[in-house]
């Protein structure tokens, strides 16, 4: 249901995130501090700004209260735009507030929250909140006001926060006691207990009669009557949520004819919100037009409003979702009066405006909950255009929809603008140059299909059969079935649990092959971009071959990694760049390998798995054969080699950059729920972690690196959160955002000892001249053809993406081969001279 995506955001915008902002500022000095509050109560940045810049300006050092409430109000005003302008400010106001002023202290702390909240950390806002209650509960006589917001803010956490332990109720109905009589207070009080019960308690008669008491206050009031237009707004939206359009409709149409009167970009909304009610009512044409009316609004204006879900930035950035929202809603509408040729108009433009969304996000939240949206509108859009018979734009139109997050990192960072897909006549050429299969998948909720170009220029559109199919879970179990089947742990299992595992393997993954792949390929070259679970999938150990074996013989199994060299993009739009780019590294040095030494005396990797704050966590274990696989790499080639406590994060931020190739043998450690925790380790030289010789993705993608290559011979490099139109938030993809070609990371927890063994293939492939997605296929081949790692446990979990082609190294010189040789040489001599006297 459309309405769904507008479930409540008025009423958490205006009555708890930002409305109301501080608490009533005592003891003014100036008049005029008070009116910018009042300012700030309505949203009114600017105009706040407007009144309070003049005195800030004669404020200077001070630190009486006055000074401190003047810049208390501006950092309320700026930390939609600056929430580092915004921090500085709190803390001069900290600073120069009286440690006795605990109201004041507590309206401070209560603006960090809103920062942090900002900032997609729930937990530090939660934290801080908690902290503000107990500054105003040590003020002798704190104001209602304060006290409302906090208990009204955790009231609103505890709903949105799935794992925040709050009770809401309880904090909403506090909220209500506290009001009292205060009508404005009991208004927004009573509005946050409404919203509770419905979304929590799950009580709709009270939710009901919550917000109709709400109205009844607005309208005994006439000093209150500009708020009705909101109050009658939310309960369209309870009603919308009931099923209950007809009702929902009448109280939109009241809101519509009080923003009339009073609040013209209430009245925005509430013309979006009718344009839902009437075309979940099958009323097309009047959503089409009242579409086209919210479209002329949405081109005017400048305010600010944040949005409780993405802790947007600009009042552009708020007035663009709405943009963004009514064009899906009016495609929708279109198509079903008739007219797809507009409706794949409006989806282009939602298209461009979720571009353009995305670009002004302040951080990595916002970003990728813009990446997100809409999500099933785009699906629409690539079953339409497929309907029209238009397969090569849908397969464009796929790759944009979910390539975005590491091309434009790329490309804003190197001040350019987006590189666009380029036509088919350039990738018909390249798959025949490059002698590849592509397979583009693109997995929806609504669409489930792939896109196969052939090395002949034909480009086949395939559907996924997934009625009833939990692709994620499939997939999940496939993995397991390969790594609990390994060769390491048959000992601890019994023959039977031994062969349903290798049964389960086989199952699945015929299962996968038959689902997700062509039934023939052209070549022996793949080229996949994958979408969604798919990110996840060890491709190459699918079975390519009869599954009808009553067991599995893995030293004799055929897969698809077999015959296929198979490497990874995240889409056309990052491939073209790397086929065009030319190459911005100045060097000769050919590769840089660092092998750290670790201290822990336990198994910590998994201890740390999912933790936020690493201070004081088990060190890491040793590593037994990092050293001994750097050191045989560069017997193979010309390296340069930092081990053991050389291998630090600095000499990695410093050094990295000179060579063409980067390898790194190392601890990896991802945490799926939040990406930006998951780290790369470097030296550690206690048996307690050292956060500071962490390098987290975070961090790592913010790098500039224009290296060919990067290789993580670590655990679980590849694996991260799935996040739509992101891809995978993981290491090696952080790597591809900072600017690296072509980067090899794993899939799960390798085997260390394997590990080395792949590595020292891979680079001997590499020496010899072969294509990077070559030498990887030789590496796994050649593990394979070692009795002890033939299970795809082993050679499977490490995968290669981005740009192919020869790596152009130097090799190294061993003298040793040259003294045998001089010696044959010599001998041959001799023995000729000896046989011919």
């Amino acid at each position: 249901m459309l309405l769904i995506r507008l479930v409540l955001v008025a009423v958490c915008t205006l009555f708890s995130l930002i409305g109301h902002a501080q608490g009533e500022p005592m003891n003014f000095r100036d008049g005029r501090v008070k009116a910018a509050w009042e300012k700030v109560y309505q949203q009114d940045f600017d105009g706040a700004l407007a009144i309070l810049t003049p005195i800030y300006g004669n404020c200077g050092e001070s630190v009486n209260r006055h000074c401190n409430e003047v810049r208390l109000a501006i950092a309320s005003c700026n930390f939609f735009k600056d929430a580092d302008l915004t921090l500085a400010l709190l803390d001069t106001v900290t600073m120069n507030t009286d440690t006795s002023d605990a109201a004041l202290r507590g309206r401070i702390v209560r603006v960090r929250a809103q920062v942090a909240l900002q900032r997609g950390d729930m937990g530090g806002s939660e934290a801080l909140l908690r902290q503000a209650l107990d500054y105003l509960h040590e003020a002798d006589d704190p104001a209602p006001r304060d006290l409302v917001n906090v208990h009204s803010d955790l009231a609103m956490m505890g709903l949105y926060n799935a794992e925040a332990d709050i009770d809401a109720a309880a904090e909403a109905t506090t909220a209500l006691q506290i009001a009292g009589n205060d009508t404005q207070l009991r208004i927004e009080a009573i509005m946050v207990r409404a919203i509770i019960a419905t979304a929590v308690e799950d009580d709709q008669v009270a939710s009901e009669r919550g917000f109709r008491q709400a109205i009844d206050i607005a309208l005994a009031d006439t000093a209150f009557h500009s708020q009705l237009g909101g109050l009658y707004h939310n309960l369209s939206t309870f009603y919308s949520r009931q099923d209950q359009f007809e009702e929902a409709l009448v109280a939109i149409e009241m809101a519509i004819e009080s923003d009339k009167e009073y609040i013209q970009e209430g009245l925005k909304f509430a013309v979006f919100q009718k344009a839902n009610i009437l075309n979940e009512l099958g009323r097309y044409a009047a959503v089409v037009e009242l579409a086209n009316e919210s479209i002329r609004h949405y081109g005017e204006g400048n305010w600010y409003l944040q949005d409780a879900f993405a802790y947007l930035d600009t009042a552009k950035t708020l007035n663009l979702n709405n943009v963004h929202q009514v064009y899906g809603l009016r495609a929708a509408a279109l198509l079903e009066i008739g007219d797809s040729v507009q409706a794949l108009a409006d989806h282009y433009a939602q298209l461009d405006v979720r571009d353009a969304l995305r670009a002004r996000s302040i951080n990595e939240v916002s970003q990728q909950y813009w990446s997100r949206q809409h999500k099933d509108d785009f699906d629409r859009a690539v079953e339409l255009l497929i309907q029209l018979g238009r397969p090569w734009e849908a397969l464009f139109f796929s790759d944009r929809v979910k390539s975005t997050a590491l091309l434009r990192e790329y490309e804003r960072r190197r001040g350019k603008g987006p590189v666009a897909v380029p036509d088919s006549t350039f990738w018909q050429r390249y798959a025949a140059r490059e002698r590849t299969d592509i397979v583009a998948y693109h997995v929806g909720r609504q669409t489930q299909l792939y896109f196969h170009l052939a090395p002949s220029g034909r480009l086949e559109v395939q559907r996924l059969d997934l009625t009833n199919t939990n692709l994620g879970e499939l997939i999940g179990a496939f993995k397991e079935s390969i790594y609990g089947s390994a060769y390491q742990r048959v000992s601890m299992r019994s023959a039977v649990q031994q062969d349903s595992l290798y049964l389960c393997y086989q199952r699945l993954g015929d299962t996968l092959a038959k689902l997700l792949l062509p039934a023939t390929l052209a070549t022996d070259k793949l080229l996949i971009i994958p979408d969604g679970a798919l990110h996840h999938l060890p491709f190459v150990a699918l079975p390519w071959g009869d599954g009808s074996a009553a067991s599995v013989d893995f030293t004799n199994q055929a897969y698809l990694g077999d015959k296929i060299k198979v490497r990874f993009d995240h889409g056309l739009a990052q491939q073209a760049r790397h086929a065009t780019r030319e190459n911005l590294l100045a060097t000769e040095e050919n590769l840089i390998a660092f092998a750290p030494s670790f201290a822990g005396s336990e198994r910590a990797a998994s201890t740390l798995r999912g933790r936020e704050d690493f201070r004081g966590g088990p060190g890491l274990p040793p590593l037994l054969h990092n050293l001994a696989e750097v050191e045989a790499i560069a017997d193979v080639m010309d390296a340069t080699l930092l081990v053991g406590e050389e291998a630090s994060l600095a000499a990695f931020l410093a050094r990295s950059a000179q060579a063409l190739t980067v390898h790194v043998s190392s601890h990896g450690v991802v945490n799926a729920t939040q990406p930006g925790s998951s780290f790369i380790a470097f030296r550690q030289t206690t048996d307690t972690l050292d956060a500071k010789e962490l390098l987290f993705y975070e961090d790592l993608s913010k790098l500039n690196m224009l290296n060919e290559m990067v290789v993580l011979s670590a655990c679980e490099t590849s694996l991260g959160k799935v996040a739509p139109g992101e891809g995978v938030l993981s290491i090696g993809n952080a790597f591809t955002a900072a600017g690296v070609r072509t980067t090899v990371s794993s899939r799960w927890q390798v085997d260390d000892e394997a590990t080395k063994e792949f590595m020292v293939h891979f680079y001997e492939a590499l020496a010899r001249g072969e294509d990077r997605s070559v030498a990887l296929f030789s590496a796994q081949t050649a593990l394979r053809q070692d009795n002890r790692y033939t299970h795809p446990y082993y050679w499977a979990g490490f995968l290669i993406q981005g740009a192919d082609g020869v790596i152009k190294t130097a090799t190294v010189f061993n003298w040793n081969y040259f003294l045998l040789f001089l010696g044959a040489i010599s001998l041959a001599i001799l023995a000729a001279y000896v046989l011919k006297e």
